[in-house]
């Protein structure tokens, strides 16, 4: 598939994707894992499994919003810090 791809790009028909950063590697990996957890343990929908990431990745970004995430690094408190400022953020709107 590589091949293909730099054919294309070679062409100019497409352009190739710059390399994945150490975090957007991780994120990735991360992502299917919870994705498949949710899917093969949970039995969720698509619709919600994809709503599960998006609040999971929000959190990520504001528990991690420089380095790498380090998971080890996540407590209760923290997470209920981050939905309280996300529910903080959304109550004005409504």
């Amino acid at each position: 598939m590589k091949h293909f791809v730099r054919f294309l790009s070679e062409h100019g028909v497409t352009r190739e994707r710059p390399a994945l950063s150490p975090k957007e590697a991780a994120r990735l990996e991360l992502r299917a894992a919870y994705e498949d957890y949710l899917r093969r343990q949970r039995g969720l929908s698509e619709r919600t499994i994809i709503d599960s990431w998006r609040f999971a990745e929000q959190f990520l970004d504001f528990r991690f919003p420089e380095g790498a995430d380090d998971l080890g690094n996540i407590s209760a408190e923290g997470l209920t810090f981050a939905a309280k400022a996300r529910a903080a953020s959304i109550a004005p709107h409504l």
